[in-house]
């Protein structure tokens, strides 16, 4: 019965990531997810990537947050990359919220496109 879930820091190991998709497919009244990883970048994209994708998954409003948008800046596949990703795959998402200060011009575009 849970609408809105909240998942952030250390709390974000791989093996519960695993499990993560499993909640978008199962849990169908899960509306809002609120995402505040600190650790696995590549494994929480790839998660999330293959719950929003899932048919079953009815995820309107996502939430990510802080620490992670500071990570994602200095990581290996752009900020804007790994989010146009995420926007271009879910089939429902109506709200993205995105906080932090790490948008440049290119990565600003990217998302516009998507």
């Amino acid at each position: 019965n849970v609408e809105k879930l909240g998942l952030g820091g250390m709390f974000l190991t791989e093996f519960f990531s695993s499990h993560l998709s499993d909640v978008f497919r199962k849990c169908q009244r899960l509306k809002e997810l609120e995402l505040f990883p600190i650790n696995n970048i590549d494994t929480v994209v790839e998660v999330l990537c293959k719950g929003l994708k899932h048919s079953d998954c009815k995820l309107e409003v996502l939430w990510i947050n802080g620490e992670y948008l500071k990570i994602l800046c200095g990581h290996s596949l752009s900020f804007g990359r790994q989010i146009a990703r995420i926007v271009k795959i879910s089939q429902n998402l109506q709200k993205l919220y995105l906080l932090g200060n790490c948008f440049s011009d290119y990565e600003t575009k990217l998302l516009c496109e998507e």
